[in-house]
C-alpha cells in the first residue's frame, strides 16, 4: 500500500490486510527540507517488483531554504519476495 498523508509512506502486508508489519517512511510530512504534494503511486512492472513514485520539491511556494534540491519526480523500485 502507498500512502501519502501524513507522510510518504510504503507499507506492506502478508495476510490481506489483516495486519501491515512493515512501513518505509520515504518523506515525513514535518521536515521542511522534504515539501511535496504528497502525492504518489505504485504498480508492479515485473512480478514482484513494485514501482514506487511520488513528487519532491513541489509543494511549497516559494520553496523553504531548507531544501536545497530540484523539483522533481522520484522513483523506486521495491523488489518483494516472499519465502515461507
Amino acid at each position: 500500500m502507498c500512502s501519502g498523508r501524513p507522510d510518504v509512506t510504503f507499507s506492506l502486508s502478508l495476510d490481506n490486510g489483516y495486519r501491515w508489519p512493515w512501513t518505509h517512511r520515504f518523506l515525513e510530512d514535518d521536515k521542511l527540507e522534504d515539501p511535496s504534494t504528497r502525492n504518489n503511486t505504485m504498480l508492479e512492472v515485473a512480478p514482484g517488483r513494485l514501482l514506487y513514485m511520488y513528487d519532491h520539491g513541489g509543494h511549497h511556494q516559494p520553496l523553504p531554504p531548507e531544501f536545497k534540491g530540484p523539483r522533481r519526480i522520484v522513483g523506486h523500485f521495491i523488489d518483494v519476495e516472499v519465502t515461507r
